[in-house]
This record gives C-alpha cells, structure tokens and sequence, in this order.
C-alpha cells in the first residue's frame, strides 16, 4: 500500500527490534504531476518540517537510504518530507538537467509541499528547514535566498550558492570534502561533472555578508573536519565543515551533524 497508517504496528516494532519509524507515511504523495514522500512522528504538533533534497539523478528512494533521514528525523520529532525532482534534477539556474533547462518552478513546488504538508498535520510554519546534497542543496540555497523569512535553517553537503546572491541572512550549514570531483571544493569545472561552480569559500562568503558585524572562530572539530563558525550580531549564523580528503558521496556525519544543528535551532525558538 502507498498510504501506511501503521501506529501501533510501529509502536510494537519500536518495542521488539528498536526502529524509529513514522506513526503515519504517504511515500507516494502527489501535488499535480509532482510526487514526495512524507513521514510524520506520533503526536499531534505542532511539528517542524525538514525538507529533503536529493542530488542530481538521484531519487526520493535513493536520497532516503543514503541519509536515512526519515528515520533519524521522525526519530526527533520532525515531519521529513522528500520531494523528488523533475527529470532526477533541480532547478537552479546555471545547473543541472532538464529542471534547469524547462525552466521548472521548483520553488513554488517547494512552497506547494509546506502548505500541503500542513493540511496532513500540524506544523510550526516558522521552523522549516532544508537539507540537500549536490543539485538539491542548490536547490535549497536557492530557495533560502529568495524565501529567507519561510527558512530557520538550511544544512548542505556538496553543493554550491551558484549565481545566487541572498541579501537577507539564512542560519547556514556547508559541509564539503576537499576530494569532491563533481561540486570542487576550490571551484572551476569539476572532471566527473563537467559543471562548473564557484569555489566554497565564495559560497561562504556571500552568506556571511548578509550577516551583521559578523564574529568568526576557527577550530579543527576531528583530524579531518576543520570548522568555520561566522555569527551577526542579530544571532544568525553560518558554518562551514571543511573534511580533507571526503569525496562526493553523502557521508553519514552529515546527517547527524546536520539534524544536530536543526534541534539547536528549534529548540532554542
């Protein structure tokens, strides 16, 4: 079955083999032609939404497994809705696929599912967030540069500003491999891509000039991960994890530390 109203089910597994899973899912969801997925915790809310956005050629399935994020995120009290992208891609202007290339209005889809995911159950409209990788987290940076006041938190890996220029601040987290050979780490054309995207720290940079009289710390997190932290005055903040050596792929330590950030930032509203 498509649609699973499975609570007590659920509560039996969570019991006898210690799964975290939704009390209601609808992997098949539809807004016209579009499709997401949705996961919605027990309880009656209000809850916060965490969007997820999958890479380029990539699927609501693949994106799912890769960072088993409607598990993780059920698990703390998030809705995780997965939209899939039209022809595997995102549109984000200078990039990637036929989203791009037809002109696809990704962002009123994207405005589509919190209101739609709204009329399934009750969330917080003002703890919203995105997570994408690659393509998607193009996606979500763009979307947080034109919508800013809809977003409390945007967590990427992969990815990407793009042409984008935010001109209002965004609570930010860049997580990026030095190896990555799609989306390079230092900008130009990427050899497994053949993209070309600007450099991370130019991406960095235009979020931290959004940012009032902004503070900077610099820190090595682990013997890999080193870590920028940028905060305004008005509490906003960005954040960079540079980890040497990581390639493309989603790594496993983007999803917790992202869902980390995220728990942060609702809880502290």
């Amino acid at each position: 079955m498509n649609k699973k109203l499975f609570a007590l089910i659920g509560g039996l597994l969570v019991g006898v083999l210690g799964l975290s899973v939704p009390a209601y899912s609808d992997t098949n969801r539809t807004i016209g032609s579009r499709e997401y997925a949705v996961y919605i915790p027990d309880g009656t809310g209000p809850f916060s939404l965490i969007i997820g956005l999958h890479g380029g050629f990539g699927t609501i399935q693949e994106f799912n497994a890769s960072t088993y994020i409607s598990t993780a995120g059920v698990k703390r009290g998030y809705v995780v809705a997965i939209p899939q992208g039209m022809g595997k891609s995102w549109n984000v202007g200078d990039c990637c696929g036929p989203a791009s290339q037809l002109g696809v209005d990704d962002i009123g889809f994207l405005l589509s599912i919190i209101n739609d995911v709204s009329n399934i159950t009750a969330i917080d409209k003002s703890k919203v967030f995105l997570m994408g990788h690659s393509n998607g987290g193009g996606l979500a940076y763009r979307f947080a540069t034109e919508h800013p006041e809809l977003i409390a938190g945007v967590g990427v890996q992969s990815t990407s500003l793009g042409i984008y220029v935010p001109t209002k601040p965004a609570n930010i987290f860049h997580i990026h491999g030095t190896a990555d050979t799609n989306v390079s780490y230092y900008g130009g054309i990427g050899p497994n891509s053949g993209q070309k995207n600007i450099p991370v720290a130019e991406t960095i940079g235009r979020w931290v000039s959004t940012l009032t009289n902004p503070t900077m710390t610099h820190k090595l997190k682990l013997n890999n991960i080193t870590e920028d932290t940028y905060v305004g005055s008005d509490g906003h903040a960005v954040k960079l994890w540079t980890i040497e050596g990581a390639d493309h792929a989603w790594m496993d330590l983007s999803t917790s530390s992202i869902l980390e950030l995220f728990t942060f930032l609702r809880d502290a509203q």
